[in-house]
């Protein structure tokens, strides 16, 4: 593998117990959603309106 290829941090994330908790929870920096500053992305996933989903580039 060439050097060039970013280095993702490896996150362990233990999913809320109830499915009310997860809109509380931002699945792209796993830190706490407070004063309604968060998007509903779908399939019970929400993040901050300031983080943004990382993307991955090809070739």
């Amino acid at each position: 593998m060439t050097e060039s290829i970013i280095k993702q941090k490896v996150k362990y994330f233990q999913e809320p117990l109830f499915e009310e908790f997860r809109k509380d929870y931002c699945y792209v920096c796993y830190r706490r959603i407070k004063d309604n500053k968060g998007l509903y992305i779908g399939n019970s996933l929400w993040r901050h309106k300031k983080c943004k989903p990382y993307r991955i580039k090809i070739g």
